[in-house]
């Protein structure tokens, strides 16, 4: 029985339809692969960025506690061993004042006994971990827990204090809040809010969760002894560990990624957990427009070639009619048929009227001709061959130029996002300039008036050096007024009186000072390299308030004598020749100490006015830097809008490869056909060369 015949149209769209499919299958398949491997390494790197941003923030949290807590045990009255514990608490406790971060900042004697903030009462803390570990000269930072009694989460900072000797002598310790590291969790949040976490390696509770309820309370070492032998069992314990890495692993019948990283010089354990279902719902969202448009692009591909072979085949219609008449041997050779197209089959038609224009007089010629019909096909094979080939060529050429643009495109987008990051660091560089420009005004304005409190007691002292002169005058002439005498004595008494004030306003002054460098040497340690400098100013200050300390001391003693002196005289005023002669000794030893303190206090402001210029000096260089830091972010800027050009010019690119990769496919198609009816033309030579005595001439 003899096949149903199948017509070129039919062919060639079939041939479409199946290559068409194919490809759309490979291609899908490889997008699939590729789409889920690369979500897959996004969701790892966001994880892994998360983390790791988390680990820095507590490590830079626990830098800055400890710093603060170094700067206060290198305080010299925390260092004096003579200093009572309450005077060091209060010296202390002057920190909570300036940060109210703190919940307190205490110290213990070596008993661990301490004053309660609140009550003021002492209490002990000698079973304490914070306090047995630093009266060992250990730096300690304890695990956030639950206060019993308040329910409270708190975790302390402590450290040794150590005297000149390096013997410990006190432990101060800072009490900050516990939820503070579940804070700095939920700064860097993954996909669909998901929040990092902290455990610790040691104990294995929860110390910062976005659940506020499981810090210091939530067991995972229970959880893992609980799941044994399971996915999650393993994973917890892999993370328990202590190690750094990451892993996959199931949990009621999910599968999830985690990303664990230790924090350093700490048992603390960074993680975050994200379900694969949080990214495969854009894949098979992603793969359900792959596959809604591989299918739009099939039905249109074959409705064009469908169109496009049914006005290509027409003249060829037309031509198989003429040619089965030519066939029957009772053809008319002076028929012709009509051109309209202008391609390959139109050229057929046309070689086709040409043959048929020559046929009379070349049939008789035609039978000796069939070796050269023969290798003219034969050509005509290799030429359509080649044609096929070079498409092919061209195709894969075109497939490598856009494999090359999609590499660039994600260098770019590398680019913009390492970018972004950079910005990101400079505005939080300018959030620290700006920091350390308020600190630096707030020093200069307290050493001015410091300068000034210095300047108020030198005109007292001088006022004090011009007394004593008059008093002298005074003396030298008593002899001759003895009625005069009880009424200069009790002058004398009061310009006494008033040396005490002075000496006491230079002792308060003195104080004051030290606690301004004590703070200043505090904010120091938070500003970190920064601060530096202002360290050094610190300490100057500080080492110019125990000296003034020192001549303060050294004053009230001399004045202390004085008055002695001024009581003697009262008390002898009976030997007024002898006493007046003594007065006028004391008034010179007297003149010649207050011109000593007015010299020493001139030195002082001199020291202070340097101090003072320093402190300018630094802030013209912070306002320098701060110039600088607005330069950088505008140059950023700039680099930002130049990878958005790139970017854009990128995509054009790409979308011009995609249409050169189509009309290189549409030629390849037309090349195939082509190649079928040169097939078919080769059928037709061999069919004429067999029939061809069928002619008559």
């Amino acid at each position: 029985m003899k096949s149903p015949r199948k017509s070129l149209s039919f062919k060639i769209i079939l041939t479409v339809l199946i290559g068409t499919c194919l490809s759309n299958l490979i291609i899908g398949g490889v997008v699939s692969l590729q789409t889920s491997h690369s979500m897959q390494q996004m969701m790892y790197d966001d994880l892994l960025h998360s983390v790791t941003a988390v680990a820095r923030d507590m490590r830079t949290n626990n830098e800055r506690e400890v710093r603060m807590l170094q700067t206060l045990a290198l305080n010299s009255q925390l260092m004096d061993p003579e200093v009572s514990l309450l005077e060091k608490t209060q010296i202390a406790r002057v920190v909570t004042v300036a940060d109210s971060g703190y919940i307190d900042v205490s110290v213990l004697d070596m008993s661990g006994q301490g004053y309660d903030k609140d009550s003021g009462e002492v209490f002990s803390a000698a079973s304490q971990e914070y306090f047995t570990r630093a009266s060992r000269g250990e730096l300690v930072i304890t695990d956030p827990e639950v206060n019993e009694k308040t329910k409270a989460v708190t975790m302390t900072y402590s450290y040794p204090v150590k005297d000149v000797g390096g013997r410990v002598i006190n432990v101060v310790y800072c009490v900050v809040d516990g939820f503070k590291l579940s804070n700095l969790c939920m700064e860097h949040p993954m996909s669909n809010n998901r929040k990092p976490y902290v455990i610790s390696a040691a104990t294995k509770i929860t110390l910062a969760n976005e659940d506020h309820w499981k810090v210091g309370v939530e067991d995972v070492g229970k959880i893992e002894r609980q799941n044994q032998g399971t996915s999650l069992g393993d994973h917890l314990t892999l993370m328990l560990s202590g190690k750094t890495g990451s892993d996959v692993y199931d949990d009621n019948g999910k599968r999830w990624m985690s990303v664990f990283e230790r924090i350093p010089d700490t048992n603390w354990i960074a993680a975050c957990s994200v379900p694969f279902s949080d990214f495969q719902e854009k894949v098979n969202r992603l793969m359900n427009y792959i596959i809604a448009a591989f299918i739009v692009l099939t039905i249109v591909s074959l409705a064009v070639v469908g169109i496009v072979i049914r006005f290509s085949v027409r003249p060829l219609r037309k031509l198989k009619t003429a040619i089965i008449d030519i066939s029957s041997g009772n053809a008319d050779l002076t028929k012709r048929l009509q051109v309209k197209s202008k391609d390959e089959v139109g050229d057929v038609v046309l070689g086709f009227n040409v043959f048929t224009e020559k046929l009379q007089s070349i049939i008789s010629q035609v039978k000796f001709s069939k070796d050269d019909l023969h290798v003219a096909g034969s050509q005509m094979s290799d030429v359509t061959e080649d044609t096929a080939a070079s498409i092919t060529q061209i195709l894969s050429n075109i497939e490598r130029v856009n494999r090359q643009i999609m590499n660039q495109s994600g260098s770019v987008d590398e680019t913009a996002s390492a970018i972004n990051e950079i910005a990101s660091n400079i505005a939080s560089l300018e959030h620290m300039i700006e920091s350390q420009y308020a600190q630096v005004s707030q020093a200069s304005a307290a050493v001015e008036q410091m300068i000034g409190n210095i300047s108020s007691v030198n005109q007292t002292v001088e006022k004090m050096a011009g007394s004593f002169e008059e008093l002298d005058a005074n003396a030298k002439t008593g002899a001759a007024k003895q009625e005069d005498v009880n009424n200069r004595i009790e002058q004398i008494k009061t310009q006494s009186e008033m040396l005490q004030d002075a000496n006491t306003v230079i002792s308060a002054i003195a104080e004051q000072t030290n606690l301004l460098a004590m703070n200043a040497a505090i904010e120091a340690a938070h500003a970190g390299e920064a601060g530096k400098g202002f360290s050094v100013v610190a300490d100057e200050i500080r080492k110019l308030s125990e000296n003034s300390s020192e001549q303060s001391k050294t004053i009230g003693v001399q004045l202390e004598k004085i008055r002695t002196s001024i009581d003697g005289v009262v008390s002898a005023s009976a030997e007024s020749s002898t006493a007046f002669q003594s007065v006028t000794e004391k008034i010179r030893d007297t003149d010649q100490l207050v011109r000593q303190i007015h010299a020493a206090m001139q030195e002082q402001q001199a020291g202070s006015q340097q101090i003072g210029d320093a402190l300018h000096a630094m802030n013209d260089s912070t306002a320098e830097v701060r110039a600088a830091s607005a330069e950088m972010t505008e140059g950023n800027k700039q680099i930002l809008s130049e990878i958005q050009k790139l970017q854009n010019a990128t995509g054009k690119i790409k979308d011009s490869i995609g249409e050169m990769s189509i009309g290189a496919r549409k030629i390849h198609e037309t090349g195939t056909a082509l190649s079928e009816i040169n097939g078919v033309m080769n059928g037709s030579i061999e069919k004429i060369g067999s029939e061809i005595d069928l002619f008559k001439v």
